[in-house]
């Protein structure tokens, strides 16, 4: 596991933005992550000389507020996913953020004294503000990923459940902030690539194809665009996709079986 500083802001921001969808009711299904053991190597990481910034300072007290904030739902609620006591991993992590704002309270404190963040903040909040994500917005880019055409909030969050759980299309290990940025029009050259759950390319292509003609993506209809997708997606293993998507597409109903056909027409349908 990659334990350098923003690996860890990367894995700590996308457990927050799973729980906050699970409690909205975007996100079907939940799995335990463990902030207590991603805090401590946060925490020691911050401790470095190189690492002591006032964005990083700012962060850590804007955690700590987002946790103060998700405490008060906790015990008053109301939250609007009423299945979420009835999930194991949710009791166990709510206990654990418990734990984490009050025992540890002092732990955060140690790196900014003083300093007051907003008093009510999301995820996606903290994520917007950070210094880090900040420089990679200030060019403008030459090429982005899709565009997610509806309530990307809402539907991609359970667009990224089923693909992992339901239909396995994309590696179980997919970040959703990495999902998000698929379909949220972000630099490619910044994007981190979702892996296909096979070395299928006429899976993939058709994938993307019913994703432009019901228009949940924005495409041009008179000229595919397959830099795009292979930058957006490539094999099992991370090697990109090499074949020739223009001429699978000309005979892609005959090659791709009906069974993955229809498995794909029916998690497009949803949306």
């Amino acid at each position: 596991m990659d334990d350098s500083l923003q690996s860890i802001i990367a894995r700590i921001n996308d457990a927050f933005y799973k729980l906050e969808s699970f409690m909205n009711g975007s996100l079907r299904e939940y799995r335990y992550f463990d902030f207590n053991l991603e805090f401590t190597k946060l925490f020691s990481e911050i401790k470095k000389y190189e690492n002591h910034t006032a964005g990083n300072l700012d962060l850590i007290d804007s955690y700590w507020v987002l946790m103060q904030n998700l405490s008060i739902d906790f015990d008053k609620g109301p939250i609007k996913n009423e299945d979420v006591w009835d999930n194991v991993d949710f009791e166990k992590v709510v206990n654990d953020l418990h734990h984490l704002h009050w025992d540890r309270i002092e732990e955060f404190g140690q790196f900014h004294p003083g300093y007051e963040p907003p008093k009510s903040l999301s995820i996606l909040d903290i994520i917007r503000e950070y210094p880090e994500n900040k420089k990679r917005t200030k060019s403008p880019p030459k090429k982005t990923s899709y565009v997610w055409q509806n309530e990307p909030e809402k539907e991609l969050p359970e667009l990224y459940s089923l693909m992992i759980d339901k239909y396995k299309l994309i590696a179980s290990e997919t970040l959703i902030k990495d999902f998000t940025a698929v379909f949220t029009a972000q630099p490619i050259e910044s994007m981190n690539p979702i892996r296909w759950h096979q070395d299928n390319a006429s899976e993939l292509l058709y994938f993307i194809v019913r994703l432009e003609e019901t228009d949940n993506v924005g495409h041009n209809p008179k000229r595919a665009d397959y830099q795009r997708m292979t930058a957006c997606f490539v094999k099992p293993d991370g090697k990109p996709f090499t074949v020739n998507f223009k001429q699978i597409k000309q005979t892609i109903n005959i090659t791709l079986s009906q069974e993955k056909q229809k498995a794909i027409d029916e998690l497009v349908s949803t949306f």
